[in-house]
């Protein structure tokens, strides 16, 4: 994702009524410093703020270079996984790049990862991108804008140390496509659920979040929470939510996860003209990990078909900053906060140029 600085820009404001439990934003305004442009939001309730250790729009690349540890604007990755691919840059669109899922620099397909490792945890948000390339087709298959009949594709893999197996160590898939264009979150000890298929796009970026987090009394018997939600420009936003069942299950190693990988894994099927691009990566761990910012170009935040998120500087109950980082279309969009109980403004804060002045709203 490219970076694009504006200046001397105002915010225009669309409000109505907001229930008493959701966040409230008084003001926003711009600022610059340093030759980046920052976002600042006044109100309240917006509560704690999330920890985001990695965010990496691999926008300092060249295409065809390797990617490095040091490519992420927050963090740095940790290793390359575990199958011998090197990631390498890739262009999206212009001079949006992302990372190809593979490495065929060996004359034979080697699956390329990036691995971010952050100890352990019992909660995490994710965000991320998968994009497949005019002419290549959707791993598996042998033709383009079909699913292959078999399991072909972990998109994203949470573990705990190396437990990528039937081992009695926690590992979840995030989604996994298990054939025919069915989905699922789940691991090889347990699925948490399926995934319908209407959200994925073969022809323009698919946009992925996913929300866990565990019951702290008893992580492995009693019910946590998480959710899934995929996007795109071309399909309707598709969004799950459970409470039903534990994050974990009895008889584990260990009820934590430490580390995530992307892609998780690629086989089966044809894959000899499959070379997916993974882009904006954004990780929170901990408490408050779904605290957010977004962006969307629909002022009703359940009416996007894409957000963009974006990762704070600053994060109070009543102040929140965060680094514009954009694509050319960032103007004229809007501004959603979502708290650390999953509570979003449901109607957002609209970025315009051509605003008469810079307004700020008193609430009565």
């Amino acid at each position: 994702m490219k970076y694009n600085m504006f200046h001397n820009f105002y915010f225009c404001m669309l409000f109505s009524s907001l229930s008493i439990a959701s966040p409230t934003i008084n003001k926003v305004t711009l600022s610059s410093e340093g030759g980046d442009t920052f976002i600042e939001v006044r109100g309240s309730g917006f509560g704690n703020g999330p920890n985001v250790i990695l965010f990496d729009t691999f926008s300092n690349g060249k295409v065809g270079d390797k990617v490095p540890f040091t490519s992420p604007e927050i963090g740095t990755w940790d290793s390359y996984g575990y199958y011998g691919g090197i990631p390498k840059y890739a262009a999206i669109t212009g001079s949006n790049h992302g990372f190809l899922m593979n490495d065929f620099e060996s004359g034979r397909r080697k699956i390329a990862q990036l691995e971010a490792i952050f100890g352990d945890n019992t909660e995490i948000f994710v965000s991320y991108d998968v994009f497949l390339p005019d002419g290549r087709t959707f791993p598996g298959a042998s033709t383009e804008n079909t699913f292959p009949s078999v399991s072909s594709w972990k998109f994203a893999w949470l573990i705990d140390g190396d437990g990528i197996s039937n081992d009695g160590i926690y590992d979840m898939v995030v989604p996994t496509h298990v054939g025919g264009g069915g989905f699922l979150v789940g691991g090889n000890e347990f699925t948490i659920g399926w995934i319908g298929s209407s959200w994925f796009s073969h022809d323009t970026v698919n946009r992925i979040s996913f929300w866990k987090k565990a019951n702290k009394s008893d992580p492995a018997n009693k019910s946590g929470e998480y959710f899934f939600r995929g996007m795109s420009e071309e399909k309707k936003p598709y969004r799950t939510y459970k409470d039903d069942k534990p994050i974990f299950q009895p008889g584990l190693a260990s009820n934590s996860f430490d580390r995530i990988r992307f892609h998780g894994w690629s086989g089966n099927g044809d894959h000899s003209n499959s070379n997916a691009i993974y882009d904006n990566i954004y990780i929170a761990v901990g408490e408050n990990s779904q605290a957010r910012i977004e962006l969307g170009k629909s002022d009703r935040y359940q009416d996007n078909n894409m957000l963009t998120i974006y990762p704070p500087v600053v994060w109070e109950d009543g102040y929140v900053k965060a680094k514009l980082y954009s694509q050319n279309d960032t103007l004229n969009q809007f501004l959603f906060i979502t708290d650390s109980t999953g509570v979003t403004v449901p109607v957002g804060v609209k970025l315009c140029s051509k605003c008469p002045e810079a307004p700020t709203l008193g609430i009565e």
